[in-house]
C-alpha cells in the first residue's frame, strides 16, 4: 500500500494476477473526510447503461481517482497500461503516485500467497521489469519494497529522497546494485530477500549511510564483501559455505547462518575478528567439528548475548565451547541450541574452573542427559557467581528462512534427569540460581531455586 498523508494509495500495488480482468468495484474509500461508496444497485445501473449505449457522456471520467486506481489495481500490468485509451482522465491516474507526497511505495508482481521461500523454488517464469529511474521521480519516497521483479539495468540519476530499500524475490544483474547504492546516498536500510545476484556481493562506497543490512537466501551468493563504516545491524541466512569480507568496525547487531566443514573456527576466528562493537551475536551452522581456540582471551569484549546453535555431523565434546566463553568476559546471556547425530558419553577428564563473572542467563536446548552435557551445565553453575536463570530442554530449536524460530522434538535419559537439580543446585556459587527443566513442549518441570 502507498501511503501519503493519511490517506491509502490502492494503485499502489500493482497485482499482477494472471488473465485478470475488470471486477465489481464494491469498495469505501476515505478521500478528504467523505466516504465515496459505489453501491451494488448503482454499479449495475451503470454497466446497464453502458452495456445498452444510453451513456451519452464520458461515465469514466467522472468516477473518482481513488476509484479508478482500485480498478487498475484489479488488472495484471499490460491491461492496466492497455486501459488508458478508455478515458482522457484515465490514461493520467498512472502518473498520480510520482506526483503525491507518497513517502512510502509497494510494488508486488505476484499474486501468490504462498511463503517466499516457496516461492522462490517455484518456477514464476519472465519476471516483470521495473525502472528503477523512474521510480527516483517520486522526490518524497522514503521506503521502496519491490516484489518479485527484475530491475532495468539503468540508474543515470540520485534518489536522495530513498530511506529504506526491500528486495525480495528481485533479479539484479552484474553491477545493478553498486549503481543503485551510489544513487541512494541516504539509505540507511537495505534488504535482500530470496534475490538473484551475482556470485560475490560487494557493499561499500565513500558516501555509504547504510545502518541496517539483510541478506537472506540469495541463491548462487558464494562471496560477500561489506565496508561499511556506520553499519549497526547485519542479518545473513544462507544454505550454504561462504566467504566473509567484512569492515564494520560499528556493528553491534548480528545474525549470521551458513553451513560448510571448518565454519565454526572461520566464523570466530576471521569474520569477527574486526568487529569490535559486537554486543548482540545469532550464529547458526552446521558443520563437522566444534573445536576452536580463540586468538586472545578477550576476543570479543565486548559481547553481551551470545546464541548459538551448532548443527554437527557428529556427537560435539561442549567442552570445545568453553574457549568461545572465555573470550566473552562480558557476557551476560548464553543460548546453546544443539542440533547433533549421536552421544558424547566420555567420562573423566577435567573441564577447567574460568570465572564467567558476568553471566546471569543460560538456556540449553537439544539436551538429552548425556554425560557430557551433564558436565557441561555443572561447569556453568560452578563458574557463573552472577547467574540467575539456567533453563535445560530437550526439544531442540533452530531458525529458518527470516529467523523463525522452529522447536522440533526431544527426550530425556529419564535416570539422568531425575537427579540433575540436586547436583546443579549443590555446585552452583550463585546464591539466586533458579533451575528450570523442560522435558517436552508441553510439560513444564520448575525446580525450585536458593532464596
Amino acid at each position: 500500500m502507498c501511503w501519503f498523508g493519511n490517506r491509502a494509495l490502492p494503485f499502489a500495488i500493482l497485482v499482477a494476477a494472471t488473465g485478470a480482468a475488470i471486477q465489481k468495484a464494491i469498495k469505501s474509500f476515505g478521500g478528504q473526510g467523505k466516504a465515496i461508496v459505489l453501491q451494488e444497485k448503482h454499479e449495475q445501473d451503470f454497466v446497464h447503461k453502458a452495456d445498452d449505449g444510453l451513456a451519452n457522456e464520458d461515465s469514466i471520467s467522472r468516477l473518482p481517482d481513488d476509484l479508478l486506481s482500485d480498478v487498475l489495481s484489479r488488472l495484471d500490468l499490460i491491461e492496466a497500461v492497455g486501459t488508458r485509451i478508455l478515458s482522457r482522465r484515465w490514461k493520467n491516474v498512472c502518473k498520480v503516485v510520482a506526483t503525491l507526497d507518497v513517502q512510502e511505495l509497494d510494488l508486488k508482481f505476484i499474486c501468490s500467497s504462498l511463503p517466499l521461500c516457496q516461492c522462490a523454488k517455484s518456477n514464476m517464469g519472465e519476471l516483470f521489469p521495473v525502472s528503477f529511474r523512474l521510480l527516483t521521480a517520486v522526490a518524497t519516497m522514503k521506503h521502496l519494497r519491490l516484489l518479485a521483479c527484475s530491475l532495468q539495468p539503468s540508474f543515470p540519476t540520485q534518489f536522495n529522497s530513498l530511506e529504506g530499500l526491500y528486495l525480495d524475490l528481485v533479479h539484479l544483474s552484474d553491477g545493478e546494485l553498486p549503481r543503485m547504492l551510489s544513487s541512494c546516498v541516504n539509505l540507511q536500510t537495505l534488504r535482500l530477500g530470496f534475490c538473484k545476484l551475482t556470485p560475490k556481493l560487494s557493499i561499500s562506497g565513500p558516501c555509504l549511510q547504510l545502518k541496517f543490512l539483510y541478506v537472506h537466501s540469495c541463491p548462487g551468493l558464494e562471496e560477500i564483501d561489506i565496508c561499511a563504516g556506520n553499519l549497526i545491524t547485519f542479518s545473513f541466512f544462507h544454505n550454504g559455505p561462504i566467504k566473509f569480507s567484512l569492515c564494520v568496525p560499528k556493528l553491534e547487531d548480528a545474525r549470521i547462518t551458513f553451513t560448510g566443514n571448518g565454519s565454526i573456527p572461520y566464523f570466530f576466528g576471521e569474520v569477527l575478528k574486526d568487529c569490535p562493537k559486537l554486543k548482540n551475536l545469532l550464529f547458526q551452522t552446521n558443520s563437522d567439528k566444534l573445536k576452536y581456540t580463540p586468538g586472545k582471551m578477550d576476543m570479543f569484549s565486548n559481547l553481551r548475548t551470545l546464541y548459538f546453535v551448532p548443527g554437527m555431523k557428529s556427537p560435539p565434546d561442549l567442552l570445545n565451547v568453553v574457549p568461545i566463553l572465555e573470550a566473552c568476559p562480558h557476557l551476560e546471556e548464553f543460548r546453546l541450541q544443539l542440533l547433533c547425530r549421536g552421544f558424547n558419553e566420555e567420562r573423566g577428564r577435567e573441564w577447567p574452573p574460568r570465572r564467567l563473572g558476568q553471566l546471569k542467563e543460560v538456556e540449553f536446548n537439544g539436551f538429552h542427559g548425556t554425560v557430557n552435557e551433564i558436565h557441561f551445565a555443572t561447569y556453568l553453575v560452578k563458574n557463573a557467581p552472577a547467574l540467575e536463570r539456567l533453563w535445560i530442554r530437550s526439544p531442540y530449536r533452530f531458525y529458518c528462512g527470516d529467523y523463525h524460530l522452529r522447536t522440533g522434538g526431544g527426550w530425556y535419559m529419564d535416570e539422568r534427569v531425575d537427579t540433575l537439580h540436586e547436583e546443579l543446585m549443590m555446585q552452583a556459587v550463585s546464591s539466586k540460581l533458579q533451575v528450570n527443566i523442560v522435558r517436552s513442549p508441553r510439560t513444564e518441570l520448575k525446580i525450585c531455586g536458593r532464596e
